[in-house]
């Protein structure tokens, strides 16, 4: 099942939205967001190290939600990575993940991935 929201996000430089088609994954109530190959993204590079508010459009249902990356925290990178495996198995692969990510722990999976980057969003 592909699950894909419309994330939109205000810039940084501009002020202006912007607005992008992205696959996440749920956990509790956060969504986790993967921005694979993130060199060549850019949505994610308007969040402020410490987070910024976006909006999560799901068919007809929008959410307001504050979003930060977790590329300082190895342990919840790696948790949120294994939520968005779990979810989307084929993404392993294509983000470098090992075959073995199962019996990694929190912190060395999250040590995975070095192209990515792992954003959670929490529901305002």
């Amino acid at each position: 099942c592909r699950r894909l929201l419309a994330l939109t996000v205000t810039g940084k430089k501009t002020g202006k939205p912007f607005t992008c088609p992205v696959m996440y994954a749920k956990h509790e109530r956060d969504f986790v967001i993967v921005a694979a190959d993130a060199k060549s993204k850019r949505w994610w590079k308007n969040l402020d190290p410490d987070g910024a508010e976006v909006t999560l459009t799901r068919g007809t249902t929008v959410t307001r939600a504050f979003a930060r990356t977790l590329e300082r925290d190895p342990r919840a990178r790696g948790k949120a990575l294994r939520v968005y495996i779990t979810t989307h198995a084929s993404a392993a692969k294509p983000l470098g993940i090992p075959s073995n990510w199962p019996t990694l722990d929190d912190e060395n999976l999250g040590k995975t991935a070095e192209s990515a980057v792992v954003v959670r969003a929490t529901p305002a």
